[in-house]
């Protein structure tokens, strides 16, 4: 491209300038066009372009843009139209008048899968706050072609160089040709001049945050505006982790997972550092065990991961259960909904002192090789390898396919909320407590969405049978404002970290927030029990199928409650296995903080017989939400079963 040539936008027949996504380079001394016209429905669209100085020349007065009327146009076009010429890169996004890209924003990238030169790509997006323009070299089958595209800052290939301490000392190989950098069309040659390809060498000093109310980096914190790519609940790989469960015993302790599909016959490869078995699903359902020794019992790395992959669609939940006394369960998030941020979230830690040695938990599974994992603590005394880390310290670990690592606190009042994690690549994270103590020991766990996928808008239904509990709050920002309203509850809360709120659990909640967070639900049944609140943005409109585990030695009385908005119920199919209608044996309503009506329906699931419940909309395009929950006379467990990320 000529040095004295301009690159503008490039599109014809769109809404606004700046919705164009394909840009051209102008031949030298050509200028930026906007032209809008009003087609025969009246509505105004614009072309956009580049145009040649002379023809620019006839609507130019006195050195500046200006705005005139054609009246020549033919076919969908009518009389009244405006020309206007600029100079500069893409000055013609605010042409005719119109509003430009926004100032809150990121830089404006090449955006090119492919191409021989970055400089050639003829594509750009406007990147998020928070991130960056990045072009890296790619060779396959002898051939060399660049990929341009946003990344955010904390992407491995623009993070600077991190510090290792003792805990696991790691290198990252030098890689092709990449650069990231933090200005409009930047990324248009691929060189390594001002980051280094590899790590320095590691410290053996542990980094302290100076500041533990910071939930995130700024750069980290701005990567948590939600993207407009969204992954549905069900999947075809997924990545399982089971955390120490309040006891442990070969013969009494308990692994399974359970797995939903729409296809009569599906194919499951279930993978651990182990082994590798092939399993074959005939039917929508199929509860499989798995060795119990892949229980994380000791806090730090281990190869416990378990990837199940399919030749279908399918969901899956996992329960841990020991003996007759203990038993919880997650929805696990598929593969390719995982991310590199992440904010940890688990119940109160236990105030007993009779319980001090039962703690807090969370851990880190790896689906990929080579991932760099930074995770910063925000409880002190916690022992990894022999060595205790404080509250602020930063845990460096690499990790490798089906890697873990693990962590459990084991002292009165240690609380892992609010513990960072950072990775170079996407990871999965699971928290919990290993026996949150009301009326005797559960465990608690899930499996926590990334900070990219929090919301902001939640309805929390009454859940029956229960006696009271709190939601736990956790911010992505510091000043976060939240309003919690019920029946018995008006109030606005500031969070810069994390909030407990009590409830009354049989009734609902409206919670809504200025800035994205997560919303843990923890409410007695017989004991406690934990679940992820999805917001409104996560509902789905995809068919359910709630399949309940079989206990070894428990009967669990089955429930499940649907959140719906108000005119939408009535499309609801909800059927047994062999295609009963199932009726609500509660309903109740409540109107979200804008005063639109919300309505949450419970069912039974088959009682005693195990078998599978569907939950559907007539119009596909109807969101709701369905939460999964189980009593029994000595357990108890929760989870959400469709979330949209």
């Amino acid at each position: 491209m000529d040095a004295a040539s301009i690159r503008c936008l490039s599109c014809t027949d769109v809404l606004q300038p700046r919705y164009c996504s394909g840009i051209e380079h102008c031949p030298e001394g050509d200028a930026c066009v906007t032209e809008s016209y009003r087609n025969r429905n009246g509505e105004v669209l614009f072309n956009v372009g580049c145009m040649s100085a002379r023809r620019c020349s006839l609507t130019s007065q006195q050195n500046r843009s200006t705005a005139i009327l054609r009246t020549d146009i033919i076919g969908t076009h009518v009389h009244d139209e405006c020309i206007e010429c600029c100079h500069g890169d893409l000055c013609n996004a605010a042409g005719c008048g119109t509003d430009g890209f926004p100032k809150e924003r990121g830089p404006i990238c090449l955006d090119c899968p492919q191409s021989r030169d970055p400089d050639s790509c003829d594509v750009i997006s406007v990147c998020l706050q928070g991130e960056v323009c990045h072009v890296e070299e790619i060779s396959k089958f002898g051939d060399l072609f660049y990929k341009t595209s946003c990344v955010r800052e904390t992407d491995y290939q623009c993070t600077s160089s991190p510090m290792y301490n003792p805990v696991e000392i790691g290198r990252r190989s030098t890689g092709n040709c990449f650069f990231c950098c933090p200005d409009d069309l930047c990324n248009i040659q691929c060189r390594n001049a001002t980051l280094s390809s590899q790590f320095t060498t590691p410290s053996t000093t542990i980094i302290p945050i100076t500041n533990k109310n910071i939930t995130l980096s700024s750069s980290a914190v701005q990567s948590t505006t939600p993207v407009p790519t969204h992954h549905s609940f069900k999947g075809k790989e997924f990545f399982l982790m089971f955390l120490h469960n309040y006891e442990f015993s070969i013969y009494r302790s308990t692994l399974s997972v359970t797995v939903t599909c729409s296809a009569q016959n599906a194919v499951i490869q279930m993978t651990t550092s182990y082994n590798s078995t092939s399993i074959d699903i005939s039917g929508s359902a199929k509860q499989i065990e798995l060795d119990s020794n892949l229980l994380l019992l000791e806090n730090g790395r281990s190869s416990k991961g378990v990837t199940l992959t399919s030749n279908t669609t399918m969901s899956v939940t996992a329960f841990s259960s020991y003996y007759c006394c203990s038993y919880e369960g997650y929805l696990a998030l598929p593969t390719e909904s995982l991310d590199v941020v992440y904010i940890v979230g688990t119940p109160k830690p236990n105030d007993d002192k009779s319980f001090m040695m039962y703690g807090t938990q969370f851990a880190v599974g790896a689906p990929f090789n080579n991932t760099v994992v930074n995770i910063t603590l925000s409880t002190s005394s916690v022992s990894i390898a022999g060595q205790y880390n404080r509250d602020g310290d930063t845990i460096t670990v690499v990790l490798n396919e089906l890697d873990t690592f693990f962590i459990e606190t084991n002292a009165t009042g240690q609380d892992l909320t609010g513990t960072r994690i950072v990775s170079n690549k996407p990871v999965a994270v699971v928290s919990g407590h290993s026996c949150s103590n009301y009326n005797g020991c559960n465990h608690v766990v899930e499996y926590l969405p990334p900070v990219s996928k929090w919301g902001s808008k939640f309805m929390l239904p009454p859940i029956t049978d229960s006696n009271g509990g709190y939601i736990r709050i956790i911010a992505s920002y510091n000043n976060t404002s939240v309003i919690v309203m019920s029946d018995t509850l008006n109030h606005t809360y500031k969070i810069s970290d994390f909030t407990d709120i009590n409830i009354n659990s049989s009734q609902p909640y409206a919670i809504s927030s200025d800035k994205p967070v997560l919303v843990l639900v923890i409410f007695h049944g017989k004991k406690y029990a934990m679940f992820i609140l999805p917001s409104l943005d996560q509902f789905s409109g995809e068919p359910v199928l709630i399949s309940p585990p079989k206990h070894p030695f428990e009967t669990f009385t089955n429930i499940f409650v649907v959140t719906i908005r108000s005119r939408d119920k009535y499309g609801l199919q909800i059927r047994s296995e062999d295609g009963t209608n199932l009726a609500s044996f509660r309903t109740v309503n409540y109107p979200y903080v804008d005063g639109e009506m919300f309505s949450f329906m419970t069912f039974y699931c088959n009682n005693n017989n195990n078998k599978t419940c569907s939950i559907q909309h007539t119009d596909s395009n109807v969101l709701f939400s369905v939460i999964s929950y189980a009593l029994a006379f000595h357990e108890v467990y929760a989870l959400p079963v469709n979330i949209m990320l």
